[in-house]
């Protein structure tokens, strides 16, 4: 529940900020399975966002877009 709030607030701030024109101080962070996410957010709004605080995650595209992969490596 609190991360599906955090992700609604965070389309909520890049929608405002896109629209003031005010979106130089947007971040995101993330734990785990968040820090995962977040690295996605942030590399799908990179033009939008500007840094992203990963903890115990992982690197964009890790799994290769393969099962096999994720579940091995």
């Amino acid at each position: 529940m609190r991360i599906q709030i955090a992700i609604i607030a965070l389309f909520l701030g890049i929608a405002l900020s896109t629209s003031l024109k005010a979106g130089t101080d947007i971040t995101i962070s993330g734990l785990s399975s968040g820090a995962f996410m977040a690295v996605q957010m942030h590399v799908a709004n990179s033009a939008t966002i500007r840094g992203a605080g990963v903890f115990a995650g992982g690197p964009y595209y890790c799994a290769k877009g393969s099962m096999m992969t994720a579940m091995t490596s």
